[in-house]
């Protein structure tokens, strides 16, 4: 790796992820450089880099072209998923610490063969489930972790849209990206819950996926190919006993959707984050509600309010990279989102429980 007093970035994938998410919150920050962008559509990437680039920063069409730049310290992915794993392997294999875009790769195979690179290269990898960072999931996390809700028995967690998916049609490809919502969306949601638990042990899935409301309101006209859900349900067992209810849509005749919505239910109190937090529990006999602004706990956690959550992610990973220490998502948890993920799409399927 380069000299640690600059971070020099590669950006893979120069869409409107990379630049709203990733460059947005790299470009800002003391001693990094924004050198490498790398798409399949020339011209994107010229102008990717004419915008954001340092001074002396190449535009390139093969990412094996990029990677050969020795310079290049780190390497951020936000293209479509089935690219996540060749891509991270090959910049894990040629000398370049990794964040790539969620999901982590499009099975847990393709996971696992991430990891070993990251083991066998000695290169640090981590996925780009920024919502971890939201001020009340980490709350949510600290109060769990505090254990003021006790022992915690049962998760309801969705990440709702009811607008109808994105505009670009790769994300309706099940061969480009390995599902719909539930992978998209619900992956964000299950991993937040997951993390907030701190239990990653999955025993069972059983998942149900609905097909078909997209197709027949047909928003993008350009869109022509619809091989993925429209909304995804899923019960989740977990070895101690607890249960996860699990949703994700992209389409969904619900007047209330939004980002990540987490509710951890434990023995001694309930929390619910909604941007906000509303923690419940029960006093002198009498059921009590308390709802937690985003001032209180930002004070509480020293966080600064104005920090976003993807932006929070990216500093957190910088610090990582410089002062070698792990990311606060490992490819571990993220590799375990996916294969939770995979057995609910192969539930669904079936119509059977699947065992882990």
């Amino acid at each position: 790796m380069g000299a640690l007093d600059t971070i020099r970035v590669g950006i893979i994938g120069c869409g409107t992820n990379a630049i709203n998410k990733h460059i947005k919150n790299l470009r800002p920050l003391k001693d990094v450089e924004l050198v490498a962008f790398c798409d399949v559509n020339k011209q994107q990437a010229e102008e990717v880099k004419r915008l954001y680039g340092s001074s002396n920063a190449k535009a390139y069409t093969d990412y094996r072209k990029m990677l050969e730049d020795q310079s290049i310290d780190v390497i951020h992915i936000a293209t479509h998923n089935r690219l996540h794993a060749e891509l991270s392997i090959a910049a894990m294999e040629a000398g370049k610490h990794v964040m790539c875009e969620k999901p982590m790769a499009m099975s847990t195979l393709e996971c696992r063969q991430m990891l070993d690179a990251s083991e066998r290269t000695g290169q640090k990898i981590t996925i780009g489930y920024q919502y971890r960072f939201r001020t009340d999931l980490l709350y949510l996390h600290h109060l769990r972790r505090e254990g003021a809700l006790g022992r915690v028995y049962m998760a309801h967690s969705h990440f709702y849209s009811n607008s109808g998916g994105p505009g670009r049609g790769l994300f309706y490809r099940k061969e480009e990206q390995g599902g719909g919502p539930l992978i998209d969306l619900g992956s964000h949601a299950l991993d937040a819950t997951l993390w907030a638990m701190n239990n990653y042990n999955v025993k069972s899935v059983f998942g149900k996926t609905n097909h078909g409301l997209m197709e027949k309101e047909k928003r993008y006209d350009h869109i022509k190919e619809i091989s993925v859900e429209d909304s995804g349900v899923a019960f989740i067992n977990m070895e101690d006993g607890a249960t996860i209810i699990l949703g994700a849509s992209w389409r969904l005749h619900l007047a209330q959707a939004g980002a990540p919505a987490v509710t951890l239910v434990g023995e001694d109190q309930g929390a619910s984050c909604y941007g906000n937090m509303i923690i419940n529990g029960v006093g002198n006999g009498e059921p009590w509600v308390k709802e937690i602004g985003q001032e209180e706990m930002s004070q509480a956690l020293n966080l600064d309010p104005s920090e976003s959550h993807a932006c929070r992610q990216i500093k957190q990973w910088m610090t990582c990279i410089r002062e070698d220490k792990a990311p606060l998502v490992t490819p571990e948890q993220a590799m375990k989102v996916s294969q939770v993920l995979e057995a609910i799409y192969q539930s669904a399927e079936s119509g059977k429980l699947i065992e882990l």
